[in-house]
């Protein structure tokens, strides 16, 4: 895995990542245009990055979305971005068996070897030290919490007065042939039954770090941080 964590830019509010396949594309086009986040088309590699990233924002705040990885595996195969997120998610792990584009569904879960690394994912996101504030949130329920998520990231409610509504979803598992769902359940049925046991909603409170704590992940940015004038942060605080 890489040894070291992104840094965020500093005017970011907040990063919104995922494992794939749950919406994220949609909640950061929308959210962007109200707070400064990531970008959607991850050009920033914030999207799908394997750990919190390091920000030195006061009040920088991240959301992880996560799902049912089985129909995340299908949202990406129906959508035909299994190569380029595979190449993503292996990446944060330094593996290069990425899944080839012409590659099927079926042809790929037949190998038996998950290549998207979901639970993984998850788990570093949950897990890892962090300073700020992380939410964890399930895809399912995310147009059931927006009132809390605003709360979260200290915006007013009636920001999402207007977020698109939940669309059917495209992924339905019981429209696959009865073998396609039993090799789905066999590669990704532990996965599916751990993320289905994880709270729907989850607020992470940052810990008080050491400040060269959390910079232990990417320690030749340290004289760069350091030269960030105190300005800045007043500068932050007064336009909040």
């Amino acid at each position: 895995m890489r040894e070291s964590r992104q840094i965020a830019e500093f005017n970011l509010d907040a990063v919104v990542t995922s494992f794939g396949g749950v919406a994220t594309t949609t909640f950061i086009d929308f959210l962007r245009q109200k707070i400064v986040t990531n970008c959607p088309g991850n050009s920033d590699l914030y999207k799908h990055t394997a750990q919190p990233p390091v920000s030195n924002n006061p009040y920088f705040r991240a959301i992880y979305i996560f799902g049912d990885p089985t129909l995340a595996t299908i949202s990406l195969f129906n959508r035909n971005f299994h190569q380029h997120h595979s190449q993503i998610m292996q990446a944060n792990f330094g593996q290069t068996s990425f899944i080839h584009e012409a590659q099927t569904l079926d042809a790929y879960l037949q190998q038996g070897d998950d290549r998207f690394n979901f639970r993984r994912h998850f788990d570093l996101w949950r897990n890892s030290d962090c300073w700020y504030p992380r939410l964890i949130l399930r895809y399912e329920v995310l147009w059931d919490r927006l009132d809390e998520i605003a709360n979260f990231l200290s915006i007013p409610a009636s920001t999402f007065a207007d977020f698109p509504p939940q669309q059917a979803r495209g992924s339905a598992i019981d429209d696959l042939p009865a073998k396609t769902q039993t090799a789905l359940y066999n590669l990704y049925g532990s996965d599916q039954a751990y993320l289905a046991s994880q709270p729907d909603f989850q607020i992470l409170p940052g810990k008080r770090l050491r400040y060269f704590t959390d910079l232990r992940f990417f320690p030749q940015s340290h004289s760069h941080l350091r030269s960030i004038p105190k300005s800045l942060f007043r500068n932050l605080k007064n336009r909040r």
